[in-house]
């Protein structure tokens, strides 16, 4: 399992209704009395990752840094980078290719919790892999995530002999975060 994490807080929602409560961020909406951003970096803390960089968009920054300070686990080191919400995929995963330089690390969506431990989704897996993407067969039905090894592409997932949704977790192997922001 790898001991550094990238958790993405997805850009803000245009409208805020009753259920966003008084923010727009999905990541700070509350289940189970916690923002559920906190609750992704509870499940990679228990799964074994050590350090964790937030990314977060520059316009909540200041409340998600808030909320993981005040709820967040204690046994892991968290680093907070600020992205503008105007710049694409790669742009935004680069802030944190510093932090994970050409280790390998797991990539987690910060307003999505996954249904059973993350460690058991993603280990054992064969060590020869570059991406380990966690997709959903059918996203309207109760079905178990599947592991799909692949290139991080729909190419990739096609190859696989696999489609589905993306779960919005993948495993990145050494040195693919460096490729995949060059």
């Amino acid at each position: 399992m790898p001991e550094k994490a990238v958790v993405v807080v997805p850009t803000t929602t245009p409208f805020s209704g009753p259920w966003l409560g008084a923010t727009r961020a999905t990541s700070l909406q509350r289940v189970a009395n916690r923002a559920i951003v906190c609750h992704v970096l509870d499940a990679l803390a228990e799964s074994g990752v050590r350090e964790a960089v937030v990314l977060s968009p520059t316009e909540v920054l200041a409340e998600v840094v808030a909320v993981v300070d005040r709820e967040g686990p204690s046994e892991l080191a968290i680093l907070h980078v600020p992205y503008d919400e105007d710049v694409g995929g790669r742009d935004v995963l680069a802030a944190a290719s510093e932090f994970i330089e050409d280790d390998a690390c797991l990539l987690h969506r910060g307003d999505g919790m996954l249904g059973e431990p993350l460690q058991t989704l993603v280990e054992p897996r064969p060590s020869d892999l570059d991406v380990l993407l966690l997709v959903c067969e059918q996203p309207n039905r109760a079905r178990p995530l599947q592991l799909v090894p692949g290139i991080g592409s729909a190419a990739g997932i096609g190859e696989a002999g696999t489609r589905g949704v993306f779960a919005g977790v993948c495993v990145l192997g050494p040195g693919v975060m460096t490729e995949l922001v060059a």
